[in-house]
């Protein structure tokens, strides 16, 4: 044992198995109640929770430098792993505290702040996050063949099938659908129990619903148009409904309530309507409206769109209410929450538990509010329009999809080259419809509206998505190779306890039994989503709280949410070592990300040179594309690094990193300055290069921009 007090990585592992073991202490004593036991009693369930033999165990208490109490009590063992949790967050005070918590605060992800103050809400954040992801996937593939055949249908049939399905007309609708399927009648039958199952999951989780026969969504397009449709006579209650459910939520106005929200007040007040005829026109006086006719039928959604749509929000609200639990989720609304009384029950549940330390309470609180308040508001029209349009023109062709390849550095440095290897050339095992991501390339970029559907397209066409969907994709096989393999020995189940035991709990192993046999079950799925977004932001948890925290404030944002999340990656996997005294674990990662990273970025960038310039592709280049992707990993440039060298001022750095990107301006300014000089050429119009999917290469190959570029860099030397 002296031998090993000598060696300072001994003492760093030891002191790591000893941190698990006091852990598993706790958890023993407080679930037998506070009986006291002796450390060999115990011992069995330390094995269990930490994975180490008797041996191990032995070996790590008598090397390192800590000592593992055992509490006589409930009280005394929450205490001891408070005592623990502030010897790992120590406090920060003055001018650099400040400091620090601002800049998490701007550049941070709040998963990883939640995580670092409660690692227990940490874990179960990252669980509500992809069970509601998965749980989600499941339901559309359950829908999927109601999807697939609404979308063969000619237009006008899907609104009359449309029609009869939202009054709970399902005969009709059947026998419409009938003569285009033969299975129809199966189909619409299966669509209506995954509907009521949503219904049994809102009921479960404390959500009460408007008891409705032969229920189907009904997802508003349009709700100022639809009340013109309705005219003043249905018009004027329902907007006095709306606001006053905008009231009781605390909003300024009826424009800020969740679709949901709306949603549930017109069809709550067309279902209490007595019945009668049909709408006629708009000056009729005594109109009884109780279904949805052909007058205010061009005002709802499609009924696949509708369908989707409803399993999304309905998975997510009920998803919520079960983070919080019944005890402390406070309900206002059909399906909201007040976020902020919520967070703060079960803030001050963790604290009163010992889990959470008094001073850290605020803080905890604050992410959690952001998150499941401000956090799911959506931006503004203008602020969505924006933030398309910068895509639009800045990520949306070939280059940067070449650009997304890159990733497969980050595969490679979390789960190693062969696994990283066999994902990307061998056959998935998990796809983005498991984990319901075909659609959202980051969570900065999960809007919606005519922009939105045209950047969509553009993606789609520009070889982006599928580059993206490809690295996605690569990465969670990857990561199952490694999880599979790991989960065969005890330390490798030790390792992925320390990952993922907070995220999975109770359920952790059923996990490892479900990996061992090779199970694709949903906590196998989870856990592919919870390792995804680890390294990339597909979630509102993977972004900061100031963008949670100002919805139209997201546009400063603009292609900023991969820096964030590669920031994160290094201060979780790099800096969060070094802070528990892992100096090899560190070390070993720092290296291999600022070795790995630069290296796939730079080799990327030699393919885009010869594209975009025509330069030639040569090994010893890759030196040069390696210095310079080092700056492009913390957010910003070695052309703005210079300057600041040179001129000693830090501002161009602070913009480039925090600020939307203002070469759009610059191209604009430099652009009309030419025009006015009668010097403005498409080959050299910046703007011109920015048209959406093919405006760079166009002006590349087409108006020879490749070849005077070549030229530029030749009488430059470069």
């Amino acid at each position: 044992m002296l031998v090993g007090k000598q060696k300072p990585a001994a003492i760093t592992a030891a002191d790591d198995n000893v941190r698990e073991i006091q852990i598993a202490v706790n958890d023993a004593v407080k679930e037998t109640g506070g009986k006291a036991q002796t450390f060999e009693e115990l011992l069995p369930s330390i094995k269990q929770a930490t994975g180490l033999t008797a041996e191990e165990i032995e070996e790590s208490v008598g090397t390192s430098t800590l000592q593992v109490k055992i509490p006589a009590t409930q009280a005394e063992a929450a205490a001891v792993e408070l005592e623990q949790r502030n010897a790992m967050n120590p406090a920060i005070g003055g001018v650099i505290g400040s400091l620090l918590n601002g800049i998490r605060d701007f550049a941070g992800v709040v998963s990883t702040d939640l995580s670092r103050l409660s690692p227990r809400l940490g874990g179960r954040l990252a669980r509500h996050d992809a069970k509601v992801a998965v749980k989600t996937a499941g339901y559309l593939e359950e829908v999927q063949p109601f999807i697939d055949l609404i979308q063969t249908i000619p237009a006008k049939v899907e609104t009359q099938v449309n029609k009869h399905l939202v009054n709970g007309e399902f005969d009709a609708a059947k026998a419409l659908l009938s003569q285009y399927d033969s299975n129809a009648e199966k189909i619409v039958d299966a669509t209506a129990n995954t509907i009521n199952q949503l219904k049994r999951d809102m009921e479960a989780a404390g959500i009460k619903i408007q008891k409705v026969d032969n229920f189907f969504p009904r997802k508003v397009a349009d709700y100022k148009k639809l009340l013109e449709a309705m005219g003043r006579e249905d018009k004027a209650p329902i907007t006095r409904r709306l606001e006053a459910r905008a009231r009781k939520l605390k909003l300024q106005s009826i424009d800020e309530l969740p679709i949901e929200e709306t949603e549930d007040v017109i069809n709550r007040y067309m279902r209490e309507r007595p019945k009668g005829n049909s709408l006629a026109s708009k000056t009729t006086k005594a109109r009884k409206i109780i279904a949805v006719d052909d007058e205010i039928m061009p005002y709802y959604k499609k009924s696949d769109v509708a369908l989707r749509e409803y399993i999304e929000s309905v998975v997510s609200s009920a998803e919520r209410m079960n983070f919080f639990g019944s005890k402390n989720a406070v309900k206002k609304g059909f399906a909201s929450i007040d976020s902020y009384t919520s967070a703060d029950r079960i803030v001050a549940e963790e604290v009163a538990s010992g889990r959470l330390r008094p001073e850290d309470l605020e803080k905890v609180r604050e992410l959690l509010d952001a998150r499941f308040g401000m956090g799911e508001r959506a931006s503004g029209k203008k602020a969505n329009f924006t933030k398309n349009l910068i895509y639009q023109m800045t990520i949306a062709n070939p280059l940067s999809a070449i650009t997304q390849i890159a990733d497969l550095g980050m595969s490679v440095f979390a789960f190693g080259l062969e696994n990283t290897l066999r994902s990307a050339l061998g056959k998935k095992t998990f796809t983005l419809k498991n984990v319901n991501l075909e659609n959202i390339v980051s969570a900065e970029m999960g809007t919606v509206g005519t922009m939105a559907r045209m950047l969509d397209r553009a993606f789609r066409v520009s070889g982006f998505k599928l580059v993206d969907k490809f690295g996605k994709e690569t990465l969670m096989n990857a990561a199952y190779l490694k999880f599979s393999k790991m989960a065969q020995s005890e330390a490798g189940v030790k390792a992925l306890r320390k990952r993922f035991g907070n995220t999975f709990e109770n359920e952790f192993p059923s996990l490892i039994d479900d990996l061992r046999a090779g199970n694709r079950s949903q906590n196998v799925e989870m856990l592919m989503f919870a390792e995804l977004a680890n390294f990339q932001p597909i979630s509102l948890s993977q972004m900061p709280l100031k963008y949670l925290q100002h919805p139209n404030g997201r546009v400063a944002y603009a292609l900023k949410s991969f820096t964030v999340k590669q920031l994160d990656v290094m201060r979780r996997e790099i800096l969060q070592e070094f802070a528990k005294g892992n100096m090899k674990q560190g070390t070993k990662n720092l290296i291999a990300f600022s070795t790995l990273i630069p290296l796939a970025g730079g080799s990327v960038q030699e393919l885009k040179d010869w594209i975009t310039r025509g330069d030639e592709i040569r090994v010893d280049d890759i030196d040069d594309q390696f210095v310079a992707n080092i700056f492009k990993v913390f957010g910003t440039s070695q052309y703005v690094v210079e300057k600041i060298k040179d001129q000693g001022v830090i501002t161009p750095a602070l913009g480039e990193i925090f600020m939307p990107p203002v070469s759009l301006l610059n191209g604009l300014v430099r652009d009309v300055s030419d025009a006015a000089t009668g010097d403005l050429t498409a080959k050299d119009s910046e703007l011109f290069g920015r048209i959406p999917v093919f405006g760079s290469l166009f002006q590349s190959w087409l108006l020879g921009a490749r070849e005077e570029r070549r030229l530029e860099d030749l009488r430059r030397g470069d």
